[in-house]
């Protein structure tokens, strides 16, 4: 790994908790890593909750300068106006929002949303200074001997291409604020963690095929997460791996004591 990028370890809570249970969660949560002397910088901490929680953790993150991060699971692909429903990604960043998930396989699969839309989205997003977590992976339900680089590079092709329309001076402070998560369907929400060298096998390739776009500096800044049946058996091997800067976690960190032992065992890795 040519950079040190800080690993960005996520909770998705998808369609659980009110607002009552998330404000218990992260009151939890940020006792939990407070006795256990937690290095925020090393081991970024990031809750991606429903909207109807956002406030709640706004209040707590600002009342008590918490450093923990937080962000939406969507955004709209407008920008305002007669969308009944929709989320703007500057209603988002009021709430003092960091990140916004994008093109969750559950929203191809459920919403058919298509790359165009995730682009729309991501560019949304960054336009009012919160950093998109673009989501790619196969739409096979069945595991893989190798990943379909062919199908992935059809995904990130058209981030890729906007990219390189920035301008050569302007890339690299904006892939530093771009997240790419590699999530094969296969392995959402069904208890089929990645292989580990299956992963690292998957975002060597991808941090490859930027590099080849974009340049190996380039390629370096980008942050590469994965996402799919995270657990506390799988975490160590997933993140030990040189391209993995972080993960998405289902429900494996519902519970704060669940997602601190895997923050635990993420900062025992950092410190190797």
């Amino acid at each position: 790994m040519s950079n040190f990028r800080s690993k960005l370890i996520a909770v998705n809570f998808k369609m659980n908790f009110d607002h009552l249970e998330m404000t218990h969660y992260v009151q939890k949560l940020a006792w939990l890593l407070y006795y256990a002397n937690h290095d925020y910088t090393k081991v970024q901490v990031l809750l991606l909750a429903p909207f109807t929680t956002l406030r709640s953790i706004q209040t707590l993150v600002t009342a008590d300068s918490l450093p923990i991060l937080y962000g939406s699971q969507d955004v709209s692909s407008y920008k305002s106006g007669a969308y009944t429903g929709e989320i703007s990604a500057l209603q988002l960043a009021k709430l003092g929002v960091s990140y916004s998930l994008i093109g969750h396989t559950e929203r191809r699969k459920y919403h058919h949303e298509e790359d165009e839309v995730v682009l729309k989205k991501a560019t949304r997003a960054l336009e009012v200074g919160i950093k998109p977590i673009i989501c790619i992976g196969e739409k096979s339900e069945e595991p893989r001997e190798h990943p379909d680089f062919e199908f992935l590079f059809k995904q990130l092709n058209p981030v890729v291409q906007k990219i390189s329309r920035i301008g050569k001076d302007d890339v690299i402070p904006f892939l530093e604020k771009v997240v790419v998560a590699y999530e094969p369907r296969w392995s959402v929400s069904n208890g089929k963690t990645c292989n580990s060298s299956f992963l690292q096998e998957a975002l060597a390739g991808i941090r490859a095929h930027i590099a080849e776009e974009l340049g190996e500096v380039a390629a370096n800044k980008i942050s590469l997460v994965y996402g799919g049946s995270v657990n506390l058996n799988s975490v160590t091997g997933l993140v030990s791996k040189e391209d993995v800067d972080g993960l998405l976690i289902g429900k494996a960190a519902l519970d704060p004591e669940s997602f601190a032992k895997i923050l635990r065992l993420v900062s025992k890795v950092v410190g190797k």
